[in-house]
């Protein structure tokens, strides 16, 4: 919410990552050399969609560049009307975590519904972690019918979130998503 308002009001890059322990206890070696390049490292941060999840099924096809604005899900649609940056042209990351299917389908209605989504370039998504992703109706489905509507590129897979190994990543940047590639470059 924090990088959200900053960026609405202020025009600030945050940072959008986890720093939260592995199961060992410890922040994993990826995530730490991950935030240290988005916060030491005055080059491109590129981050690349796993194969492995999730997510990664709903990659379409396309190239966008724009402003890399958004992450979990319930802070994006709770900013909504106060704290949420104008997405006009922006690439919208999506993450969530410990979400009913139902909730997810709520706030991405509204955030439809409601024109916020109206002109955005592309779609990176995230881990949707704590999701049942073994429903007759799974969220990747219920992902689908939503971002189909869209027409949008989608980058799916990427490992930014609350799941396995994620990432840091600046948002608040100038960025290109690339299907292709199947990758996100964050230039600072």
């Amino acid at each position: 919410m924090l990088h959200l308002s900053l960026q609405k009001h202020c025009g600030l890059v945050g940072i959008h990552g986890a720093l939260m322990a592995e199961e060992d206890g410890a922040v994993g070696d990826v995530n730490r050399e991950a935030l240290r390049r988005a916060l030491m490292v005055f080059e491109p941060v590129t981050v690349a969609s796993r194969p492995d999840e999730p997510t990664s099924a709903l990659t379409t096809g396309g190239t966008v560049e724009g402003t890399l604005i958004g992450g979990n899900l319930d802070m994006v649609s709770t900013a909504a009307g106060w704290a949420l940056p104008d997405l006009n042209g922006a690439i919208l990351l999506l993450e969530a975590v410990n979400m009913h299917i139902g909730q997810v389908d709520r706030q991405l209605t509204m955030l439809r519904k409601a024109g916020h989504l109206d002109g955005v370039a592309g779609i990176a998504l995230g881990q949707f972690t704590g999701v049942d992703l073994d429903r007759r109706f799974s969220i990747i489905d219920l992902l689908r019918e939503h971002l189909d509507r869209l027409a949008v590129p989608v980058l799916g897979g990427l490992p930014l979130g609350h799941g396995r190994q994620p990432l840091s990543v600046p948002v608040g940047a100038n960025a290109i998503l690339d299907t292709a590639s199947k990758t996100v470059t964050v230039a600072l």
